[in-house]
């Protein structure tokens, strides 16, 4: 934008005109100064010779007019074609993309272009003005600069070109804009110098920003415990990180170049090299296993991997790459190597079967597993499991699968139908697990054939199942003919001797005089009374009536009162109404109460017992504690503990459940849960 005083606009016009004012100027007084010398002739009456001079003169004086008309416009042309030149500058001087400045001797902008208007971010008037004094100005580093070592002041001092001096403009908000300046000074009076301005803050961002990642790249370079490098397109290495040096021994400038192959074990060089040679020509990842040598002269192993930078083009800028130390990995994986070795040696010798299933097919089965299913081991690895499943049992086998792929549960145990090669049933038991690899599930498991186990137990529950039919039939003929003894003794014995005893008192009554003969009596009459009560006490333990008469309830209540007397340990007895309660419940509990009493009486040497009956949910809870010495765990799962195993059988009917709690010398609870039968007839 040039600066222009419009308030002159005549001076203006003669200033754009003076070419055609010196011709008009010239014209008039030439034609002023003929008119004159002719009038003064005429005047005169001069001779012809003078008038004939006076005609030349004036012919001169028309050429002379004429000659200055054709300068005239001659520097007419020239003039418009400067202008044209002119206005031409100023459109490439306005739409530069560079601000430049004109500067007075005094420092002030006289001339100036938009460009400048934006990276300064002044306006006309502001630039006019001289707003950019009142801002600073910083070097470089971030100083401040002074006013004389602005490049206009050194450039119109030294009378010298200043080319690129980096400065920065703290503007009012606190921002500051970088630029690069140079300065010229201009050999006219009116102007000093020209200022060339090139914004350079997104540049200088972008460089700091550049310097901040590099910074950045160095500062985690150090900090990886990998090594770190970096090399040229060519291959020529240019930067190790301590790493390097740290493992090697090597000096940064040892390992530049092709240094770096030096660490790398005889027997790997070449090969490390082929593969870098085949990355720089193919642009390609390099990566490789390889063994380098430690300062100390120790070989390990480590997996050297590195990338090309690329530019737009797809031209390689840099090599940038690391190095990991794999050594335990590597003997990790011979030992693993080793421990497959000795898997696989097992496996094929193990007499159950052995697979690993993934990606729904069998990886690996070992010879036992394929002739379950009468396959060989080629045939059946790749094979889907549903071939070997009857088809009954697809939904369980696929649904046991996918709960452990899901990862529902860790270990499995379960049994299926297999079907075998020839379409016959296989009964097999798996115990499967899942782990990964690679991060993918994979199963494995082993695999048992059962089918003659299956056989052989369905013939044992089988015969459980006839001898538990056979124990309920005979206890319930025991019982029967326990309550038929039973009421014989009670009724027929029991009359006998009621009328034996009867006419022993009788016949002692009508014996008066013969002593001996009554005291004999008397003698023999006490001892049908005792065997009366020993009768009695026979009946009751067959079956005692009062069970059927009276319930179970007054039974406990007898029964408990009789072994009171008989051992002397106290029954503290809690009992719920058992009146309506199933007659066959209510005997087996009675059988299960004599043969809990007997134990006690005879092994536990207690002086209390508690015997309970509560009624509650649907069930009967049937406890008897002591405060004995207690049963031990082996003698409650001991075969020999027949009283135990009586008592378990008879509960099998009802689906009854025993448990037994003992502690030493603390006593014994044996608990009874029955479900609550209740008896139709009542």
């Amino acid at each position: 934008m040039e600066n222009l005083d419009k308030s002159k606009p005549i001076e203006s016009f003669f200033l754009r005109n003076k070419f055609f004012l010196l011709w008009l100027v010239t014209t008039i007084f030439l034609s002023v100064f003929f008119l004159v010398f002719l009038s003064v002739i005429w005047l005169t009456h001069v001779n012809t010779n003078a008038e004939i001079l006076c005609l030349l003169f004036a012919v001169g004086i028309i050429f002379t007019i004429w000659k200055l008309k054709h300068q005239t416009d001659a520097m007419k042309l020239a003039e418009e074609e400067l202008k044209r030149s002119e206005e031409k500058w100023r459109k490439l001087f306005n739409i530069l993309p560079i601000g430049v400045t004109v500067l007075d001797v005094n420092q002030n902008i006289t001339e100036f272009n938009p460009a400048i208007e934006k990276i300064l971010g002044l306006t006309q008037e502001g630039l006019l003005n001289g707003d950019y004094n009142k801002r600073k100005y910083l070097r470089k580093d971030n100083s401040i600069m002074p006013a004389e070592e602005f490049p206009s002041v050194i450039a119109v001092k030294d009378q010298t070109i200043i080319e690129n001096i980096e400065i920065g403009v703290i503007k009012e908000d606190g921002s500051v804009i970088w630029a690069n300046v140079s300065a010229a000074p201009l050999p006219f009076h009116d102007t000093a110098c020209v200022t060339v301005t090139n914004d350079i803050t997104r540049q200088k961002d972008s460089l700091e920003k550049l310097k901040e990642s590099e910074q950045e790249f160095r500062v985690l370079a150090e900090a990886m415990p990998q090594i770190v490098w970096i090399c040229l397109p060519n291959g020529s290495n240019i930067y190790f990180n301590q790493q390097w040096i740290d493992y090697t021994g090597l000096t940064m400038e040892e390992s530049r170049g092709t240094g770096w192959i030096i660490p790398f074990h005889p027997e790997d060089k070449q090969q490390a090299w082929d593969a870098w040679q085949n990355a720089i020509k193919n642009n390609k990842e390099y990566s490789l296993e390889s063994r380098l040598r430690r300062f100390d002269g120790t070989y390990r192993w480590w997996l050297i991997h590195g990338v090309p930078v690329l530019d737009s083009k797809g031209n390689i800028l840099k090599w940038i790459g690391s190095c990991t130390d794999i050594n335990e990995l590597k003997i990790a994986e011979a030992e693993l190597q080793k421990s497959e070795e000795r898997f696989r040696t097992i496996a094929e010798s193990a007499l159950v079967g052995i697979y690993v299933l993934q990606d729904g097919k069998y990886a690996y089965v070992n010879p036992a597993m394929a002739h379950i299913f009468g396959y060989t081991v080629p045939e059946m690895t790749g094979m889907s499991p549903n071939v070997i499943v009857q088809p009954i049992d697809h939904g369980l086998v696929v649904d046991n699968i996918n709960r452990r792929i899901a990862g529902e549960v860790r270990t499995i145990q379960y049994k299926f139908k297999g079907r075998h090669q020839d379409g016959s049933t296989r009964i097999v038991e798996v115990y499967g697990s899942r782990m990964e690899m690679n991060s993918n599930p994979v199963l494995i498991g082993t695999l048992i054939d059962i089918t003659e186990q299956t056989l052989a137990e369905k013939e044992i529950n089988e015969a459980r199942r006839q001898l538990e039919e056979l124990y309920r039939h005979l206890n319930n003929d025991r019982e029967i003919d326990h309550n038929r003894i039973s009421r014989k003794i009670h009724d027929e014995l029991g009359q006998s001797l009621t009328a034996l005893k009867m006419d022993l008192n009788w016949t002692n009554d009508f014996i008066e005089d013969n002593l001996p003969v009554k005291n004999k009596i008397t003698g023999m009459i006490a001892i049908v009374n005792d065997i009366i009560k020993k009768v009695q006490h026979i009946a009751s333990e067959l079956r005692p009536a009062m069970l059927d008469d009276l319930g179970l309830n007054t039974t406990i209540e007898w029964y408990c009162g009789e072994f009171e007397k008989r051992y002397g340990i106290i029954c503290h007895l809690e009992l719920d109404d058992m009146t309506a309660i199933n007659s066959k419940i209510q005997l087996t509990l009675y059988r299960i109460l004599q043969e809990g009493l007997t134990n006690i009486a005879r092994h536990a040497k207690a002086k209390n017992v508690i015997v309970q009956i509560q009624l509650s949910s649907g069930k009967i809870n049937f406890k008897i504690s002591d405060d004995g010495i207690g049963i031990s765990e082996k003698q409650i799962i001991s075969k020999d503990s027949l009283g135990l195993l009586g008592v378990k059988e008879r509960l099998k009917e009802f689906k009854g459940i025993l448990g037994i709690n003992s502690l030493p010398n603390k006593g014994t609870t044996l608990v009874i849960c029955v479900p609550l039968l209740i008896e139709e007839s009542k």
